[in-house]
């Protein structure tokens, strides 16, 4: 009997010791897999290369590359998109495809002189408007689209896909007026122009009113612009709470106090939160943090990721896009700013966010949490052509709003 039950006990030994590796190997899986809260924030944060959902190739993923504004010209005339959200998701559908597939297949850019680059832009075309300069690597990868070469440095607020003789090309406005030949049939191009909708929209340089602005600016029918109503959505304790979670944060036991102007700060292992009393929010990462990536392209994504589960079901009507990113040396600063209905708003203080990263890693981040609501109310705006009278010879016009920090107001910016 002693025998039997010495060969039990030995038995459950083996039983106990395989699922002790059993868990051990689940607890690897798990590590590796990016599926622990641990991966996540880390991955949140730029410590580790991004793995989340917001990287996948999947409709969220593409919707970072959608415009502010669509403009389409076909054999009826030009119609634009702006102030139309529903409009410009559609058209933008339409279009990605054929855009994913130009940047993968872009040539060269050529250098054109102002009059050939504008005889090709007022022909069959599809012009995209960004809220500032995106680099065209990124917009090919948002697409799902693996870049040409050709795009290297490459960053532009404009991009047209324009019908030229047997093929498409892509025209750019930057310091030059780029064209880059695609090689690509135009009938499916075509296919989609045959959806605009003539309103009589029209850029500066197709209407001799506007020859002392910018040829770029799009100037629509509509003067008239819905009144926005602006708040603080991190006033409620409990967001800055889950904020600080999501840095790496444990707001109930690192050390945590409030100032007498209403700043909150936590301090922990991964850096500093600070949220002043009006919803600015400003991070200082540890300088303990990983490397997360070294290419442009990744810590855009990182940083657009991390913003993007910050905001999340704070911004009201509006949305964060990119809008530009400067590098100096091994730091690279990129920023973000908000959109309403196809309107950017500009801060009285800068850029609504911007994200730096050192030497791949995280440094720091700034945002100015503001939840929008368009009201049913409009507000109208001085006429086009009497703005175009008055603005700085060759300034862009835009019809935009103007956050102050109190009221939110529109108007026609330069």
């Amino acid at each position: 009997m002693s025998r039997v039950w010495e060969g039990l006990k030995t038995a459950l030994i083996i039983l106990l010791f395989c699922s002790a590796m059993y868990l051990a190997v689940s607890l690897i899986g798990e590590l590796t897999s990016g599926q622990s809260l641990s991966h996540r924030i880390g991955t949140a944060l730029g410590w580790i290369p991004a793995e989340l959902p917001y990287t996948q190739r999947s409709e969220h993923y593409a919707a970072a590359a959608m415009p502010l504004t669509i403009s389409m010209t076909s054999e009826l005339g030009r119609g634009s998109t702006q102030g139309d959200v529903a409009r410009t998701a559609e058209l933008y559908n339409a279009l990605s495809r054929h855009l994913g597939e130009a940047l993968a297949n872009a040539s060269m850019p050529i250098a054109l002189e102002a009059a050939d680059w504008r005889a090709k832009f007022s022909g069959e075309s599809a012009t995209l408007l960004y809220a500032g300069d995106i680099p065209l690597e990124s917009l090919a990868h948002w697409l799902g689209a693996a870049p040409s070469e050709a795009l290297e440095g490459l960053r532009a607020d404009n991009l047209t896909l324009c019908v030229d003789g047997n093929q498409v090309v892509l025209l750019l406005r930057t310091e030059h007026w780029l064209c880059l030949g695609t090689g690509i049939a135009p009938e499916g191009l075509r296919q989609v122009l045959a959806l605009c909708r003539p309103d009589g929209s029209v850029f500066a340089m197709e209407d001799e009113h506007y020859a002392r602005i910018d040829p770029l600016s799009l100037i629509t029918v509509s003067t008239s612009l819905p009144v926005v109503e602006a708040s603080n959505p991190l006033a409620d304790g409990d967001r800055i709470d889950a904020a600080a979670t999501l840095l790496g944060l444990n707001p109930y036991r690192d050390t945590a106090y409030t100032s007498a102007n209403g700043t909150i700060t936590i301090t922990g292992s991964s850096g500093r939160l600070k949220v002043t009393s009006a919803g600015v929010l400003d991070y200082t990462a540890s300088s303990e943090a990983a490397s997360a990536a070294t290419d442009d392209t990744a810590l855009i994504e990182s940083a657009r990721g991390l913003l993007a589960q910050l905001s999340q079901d704070l911004l009201g009507d509006a949305s964060l896009h990119l809008s530009g990113l400067s590098r100096e040396d091994s730091t690279l600063h990129i920023y973000f700013d908000y959109v309403l209905e196809g309107y950017p708003i500009r801060q009285s203080g800068g850029s609504a966010a911007e994200v730096i990263y050192e030497a791949g890693r995280l440094r720091s981040l700034r945002w100015n949490a503001r939840c929008y609501t368009a009201t049913d109310e409009t507000q109208s705006l001085l006429s086009a052509r009497q703005a175009a009278a008055i603005v700085a010879e060759g300034a862009q016009l835009k019809a935009a709003y103007v956050d102050a920090g109190g009221s939110v107001a529109c108007g026609w910016l330069e």
